[in-house]
């Protein structure tokens, strides 16, 4: 048998001790006897090349990267509440004055109002995912940790951070709001499951290492068109594919950046992390908690907030003296531009058509103001039943079609240039479709030169297709190349003929990025 040096020996068990949250490779007090695990190193040695072996050796060895010894047992069990942060103070320096509160307490909460929902993998709707998919192997039980860390990101960004192009169902014959919510959380879940790649190791064989984790989740997010390429998104995930080479204080500041500045992000860690070993968790904010020593000096120590996820509700929290150890890893979803959130609860359009210009402003979390212009635009209800009883969604529609109008706008002016707009868009029912010869229907963008509105896009040109199904709408995007704040969707209907509301365009979703 071949014997390996120290770093080539450390360096496989580094490698695949990250392969599974369902298998550990361990590895003791810092020292290693090639015999133990020459026999896990022969199994595994066709999977990587000499030359990739080669090059991670480098790796670790310029960065320093060495197995950890125990000192920081304490640090290994998460940790359930703040009485726990404080206990876990008071056994590790008894002689300190410890605060009973953080003196320092930032979330994603702290920027956005909310942390992301643990999620865990006995939900219905991420078994709803796995039993749709129909060639899923009986073997895999489970989804494993890292596909669930990616699908409550995606579920985060959709529904807090209001990237409706994250939806696809908007009716789908649901009978309420809520089925309509479930129907989205299935569809990403599902389409997490179906386009990233896992390890085939593990009792189950759902483990995913990180590199696929991060092209899964960018294959993902082209599905929804905000993703394409390297060089062409509106989300990106990029992360650490190996251990992230800055020491314990580089990490922690690393994450306090990434909370602070609102990014949605996952850890991933390898063997030697106690509660937290070979798993995916998402860090939702962290905590410093402070005392005073015997000498009087002020003393701060760090806890990072996670969501633990795969078979656990809790929110729990780590000590952050664990990212001194080498296999971890930080991955995360940057934006390339600000989403302008154009959805019914902000722009808080009335249920009635009205025949006059009504304006609004509002500010975002930073004081940013955006100005909404409608005319002729109502959220309307839409029912099941022929009684007009049970309601099944609600829908942001213009109506140019009625004596007395025959005109009908949604305009936004935003305090960024807009780069792209996401448009799903349908008609209310084949009988409101109209055509070219009978009126207009047209996205704009405003020419502050001209100041004049100029249009991107007639959606009654021949050759485009406007759903006719309340269910299924038709998704437009749309890239903006000319210097502009302004968009609006614009309706003309010429003769206008009808006493009641009709010639209806159904907005279900718009995002504006710049």
């Amino acid at each position: 048998m071949k014997k390996y040096s120290y770093n080539s020996v450390f360096l496989l068990i580094v490698v695949f001790c990250l392969i599974s949250c369902f298998s550990v490779i361990g590895f003791d007090s810092g020292i290693l006897n090639n015999q133990v695990y020459e026999s896990e190193i022969e199994s595994y040695q066709n999977y990587i090349s000499k030359s990739q072996e080669k090059e991670l050796e480098r790796y670790y060895s310029k960065n320093n990267i060495r197995p950890m010894s125990k000192e920081y047992e304490l640090s290994e069990k998460k940790l359930e509440s703040r009485a726990s942060i404080v206990e876990r103070l008071n056994e590790i320096d008894p002689s300190c004055q410890w605060n009973t509160t953080p003196t320092v307490e930032k979330d994603l909460a702290s920027k956005y109002g909310t942390n992301p929902t643990n999620t865990y993998e006995d939900m219905d709707y991420i078994q709803d995912a796995k039993n749709g998919i129909e060639d899923w192997p009986s073997t895999k039980e489970s989804i494993g940790c890292g596909a669930i860390a990616m699908i409550e990101c995606l579920n985060y960004l959709a529904e807090t951070l209001h990237y409706n192009s994250l939806n696809k169902f908007t009716s789908n014959n649901a009978t309420n709001q809520y089925n309509k919510f479930i129907l989205n959380r299935t569809n990403r879940s599902y389409n997490v499951l179906t386009e990233t790649k896992s390890t085939g190791w593990g009792d189950a064989g759902t483990s995913i290492m990180p590199s696929s984790f991060v092209s899964g989740a960018n294959a993902v997010l082209n599905k929804y068109n905000l993703h394409r390429d390297s060089n062409d998104y509106l989300i990106n995930v990029t992360g650490d594919l190996v251990s992230n080479p800055k020491n314990k204080q580089g990490r922690i500041d690393e994450i306090k950046q990434y909370i602070d500045n609102g990014v949605v992000f996952v850890m991933w860690t390898g063997a030697e992390f106690g509660d937290f070993s070979t798993h995916y968790v998402n860090i939702i904010g962290y905590e410093d908690w402070q005392g005073v020593d015997a000498n009087g000096n002020t003393v701060t120590k760090t806890f990072i907030k996670l969501n633990f996820n795969w078979n656990s509700t809790a929110t729990v929290y780590m000590d952050s003296e664990l990212l001194s150890r080498p296999t971890m890893g930080l991955i995360r979803f940057e934006f390339k531009y600000k989403n302008v959130n154009l959805d019914q609860s902000y722009m808080q359009i009335g249920e009635s058509y009205n025949n006059d210009e009504i304006n609004k402003m509002f500010l975002d979390e930073n004081g940013i103001g955006t100005r909404i212009s409608y005319q002729r635009a109502a959220y309307v209800k839409h029912y099941s039943d022929a009684e007009s009883t049970k309601i099944d969604g609600r829908y942001i529609v213009l109506s140019p079609n009625k004596v007395g109008a025959g005109e009908a706008f949604l305009e936004g002016v935003v305090p960024i240039l807009i780069k792209e707009i996401h448009l799903d868009m349908s008609w209310w029912r084949i009988k409101d479709r109209y055509t070219k010869s009978q009126g207009q229907l047209k996205l704009q963008i405003y020419d502050a030169n001209e100041e004049s509105w100029v249009t991107v896009f007639d959606f009654l040109r021949d050759s485009t297709t406007v759903s006719f199904e309340l269910d299924t709408p038709t998704r437009f995007v749309f890239k903006i190349d000319q210097n502009t704040f302004g968009f609006r969707i614009y309706a003309k209907y010429d003769n206008p003929t009808s006493t009641r509301n009709n010639g209806r365009i159904v907005l279900h979703g718009i995002n504006v990025f710049g």
